[in-house]
């Protein structure tokens, strides 16, 4: 199948783009924003939500970010703080399609880049220029994504995080979420009867906290 390239604009996100926005959400997530979600975002000075436009000024896709650790340190100085989620640490830039390509041919090379993934992600390295302790509070380095990529194959990548500034990580694991690895549920119940692949495409992340004395 030949390939086409989509010629597009990126724009910030005004309120005449949330339908359009809304619906790519429930084509691409089982759980997606609602339009009320994304609308709240416009007002969030803390949001910053692009949209991608096609020659048609319809929206091919979107990106939204939050700037967190500043606003973190101007309301929470001092005091402890725990972050957390998918921050998207890829080690790659996402649009690089022949570069993803090299990656599922080479895994290897990505396993390596997720080693030294602060020198990929800057972001990492301001979190712990901030007094958070990265490292030590989202598993053992286990990774947390798989990204599928066609034919059954998958990025096995490390997006999600723990990420406390004031606190001692006592223990922290990384959780599989693939159906097959999973051995705690109860007999007859909802997750034993669960009968697809993957509970999702995220494994879960799990930290034991200690509060610093």
């Amino acid at each position: 199948m030949e390939e086409k390239n989509l010629h597009v604009r990126i724009v910030p996100m005004t309120a005449d783009h949330l339908d359009e926005v809304a619906e790519l959400e429930r084509i691409c997530f089982t759980t997606p924003w609602s339009r009320n979600m994304l609308a709240e975002e416009l007002d969030n000075y803390l949001s910053a939500f692009l949209v991608a436009l096609d020659d048609n000024d319809k929206v091919a896709g979107y990106a939204g970010l939050q700037a967190v650790l500043d606003e973190v340190q101007r309301v929470f100085a001092g005091l402890p703080v725990i972050l957390g989620g998918d921050l998207n640490t890829n080690t790659f830039d996402g649009r690089d399609k022949d570069y993803i390509r090299h990656l599922a041919d080479h895994p290897a090379e990505l396993a390596d880049n997720i080693v030294k993934i602060d020198s990929f992600e800057p972001l990492l390295t301001a979190c712990g220029d901030a007094g958070y302790a990265w490292r030590t509070a989202s598993g053992d380095g286990r990774l947390t994504r798989r990204k599928p990529v066609g034919e059954g194959n998958f990025l096995a990548m490390r997006l999600d995080w723990i990420i406390p500034r004031g606190f001692t990580a006592k223990d922290s694991r990384v959780i599989s979420t693939v159906t097959a690895d999973i051995d705690f549920a109860k007999e007859g119940g909802a997750l034993a009867r669960f009968a697809e692949p993957e509970l999702s495409d995220h494994n879960v992340v799990w930290a034991s906290l200690q509060l610093h004395k």
